[in-house]
């Protein structure tokens, strides 16, 4: 969290650390993935294989979304669906969650 923070702070919109702070309230951190999770993660074929482990954890907790500003590792991804779970920029995320798309 500590990371968008920052990157939000740099470059994101107006109300954005906001959004993100509230957002936390509901933001759930899960262990790390096991197979199937991290088989099916490894088939979209993520620019950074070490960010599989991140893709897999989304799908094996059945996470809804997926909020990265990795572009190296997601670029691809980003509005995309992976086994379910939606693949989105931090900015389109709270965009979404400031009722702006």
């Amino acid at each position: 969290q500590e990371e968008a923070r920052r990157n939000l702070e740099a470059k994101g919109p107006a109300g954005s650390t906001e959004a993100l702070a509230q957002a936390s309230e509901v933001i759930a951190l899960v262990g790390e993935a096991q197979h199937p999770a991290l088989a099916l993660a490894q088939q979209a074929a993520l620019g950074d294989p070490t960010d599989i482990p991140i893709l897999a954890a989304a799908i094996q907790c059945r996470a809804a979304v997926l909020v990265s500003g990795d572009r190296r590792a997601f670029d691809k991804l980003f509005g995309t669906q992976v086994a379910g779970v939606e693949v989105l920029t931090l900015v389109d995320a709270l965009r979404r969650l400031l009722g702006e798309v």
